[in-house]
């Protein structure tokens, strides 16, 4: 009798435990998708926080004066001249002035004229146009940059700009790279 409970509880113990490794199997291969899946989703979602932290470096460098690049916007839209000002900033750059009125341009511009680096000047404006200020604005600031903004279509127009003294060109809408690498050409250009 004891021979057979001997033999008889081996097997016993051994389908004891080969229940219990079945559960524990079953738990993890329902558990392991999970558990990898959450690993995937922290991985991921780390790497989204890290790349939306990171933004793209801009480095406008300094101006001749050893100070950031001093700006004035003029677009008689105020959402783009709220945008091309927030580039402006992300570049290092500093807005010192802007205007929707093409009219107070010039106004606005004297007292200011010797500390502006570059200007942003929308070529369609109601009022004064941005061809018909274009060479004001040259007279009064001849050691400024000026980048004409465009939307396209509009080629004719910007070689006239070209001509009448305008250093460059955006055609919007335009991307914030595309918008920092012309304004970074032209504060690295020769004066004009």
């Amino acid at each position: 009798l004891e021979m057979t409970s001997k033999a008889q509880s081996p097997r016993t113990t051994s389908s004891r435990e080969r229940i219990s490794i079945s559960m524990h199997c079953n738990i993890l291969y329902i558990c392991l998708p999970f558990v990898m899946g959450l690993v995937i989703f922290l991985k991921l979602r780390y790497a989204i926080v890290v790349m939306v932290q990171q933004p793209p470096i801009y480095d406008l460098g300094l101006n001749s004066k050893g100070k950031q690049f001093q700006f004035f916007v003029i677009d008689d839209a105020l959402v783009m001249v709220r945008a091309i000002s927030r580039a402006i900033s992300q570049f290092g750059g500093s807005v010192i002035g802007s205007t929707t009125n093409s009219i107070e341009t010039i106004n606005l511009l004297t007292p200011i004229k010797d500390r502006i680096d570059v200007i942003t000047l929308d070529i369609h404006m109601p009022g004064k146009d941005g061809l018909v200020l274009l060479p004001e604005i040259r007279v009064l600031c001849p050691h400024a940059k000026i980048i004409m903004v465009t939307a396209s279509g509009h080629v004719a127009k910007v070689k006239e700009a070209i001509m009448l003294g305008a250093n460059h060109f955006v055609v919007k809408p335009f991307q914030t790279d595309q918008l920092y690498q012309i304004i970074k050409s032209v504060v690295n250009s020769n004066p004009s």
